[in-house]
């Protein structure tokens, strides 16, 4: 009767074992691929904020205004910094968001001569080191 009673009790104390190896193993799992969801969000946001920028400050120049040589600006949680050469009527601009360790950048040249864009290279998503 003791040995059957001890049969039945590491069966259970097993089954609860495996039990708990595989609510943590996927916990953990579940964890791994929110971070990624995660970290997708933020260069989405990274990319739609130094996009958005990047628009904006064409247009600027394309109106005939002229730009700031560097600015920061902070749109909660995402910091932009920009920064503007001028050039032998070249603009050059170039458009950082950050987000941590997550980065996005734009470049582009504009002809203030020509009044047309000439270059735009997006960089996408990368992290900082």
């Amino acid at each position: 009767m003791r040995a059957q009673k001890g049969v039945a009790l590491v069966s259970v104390l097993s089954i609860v074992l495996v039990l708990a190896v595989l609510l943590s193993t996927l916990v953990g799992v579940s964890h791994a691929v929110w971070a990624m969801g995660d970290r997708e969000r933020q260069f989405a946001h990274c990319s739609a904020c130094a996009t958005g920028v990047a628009q904006s400050m064409l247009k600027v120049l394309e109106a005939g205004e002229g730009l700031q040589a560097a600015t920061s600006l902070q749109f909660d949680p995402v910091t932009v910094d920009t920064r503007t050469t001028v050039e032998d009527g070249l603009t050059l601009v170039k458009v950082e968001a950050k987000i941590g360790d997550v980065t996005d950048t734009i470049s582009f040249t504009y002809d203030t001569i020509a009044h047309r864009l000439r270059a735009w290279q997006d960089n996408g998503p990368g992290i900082v080191e």
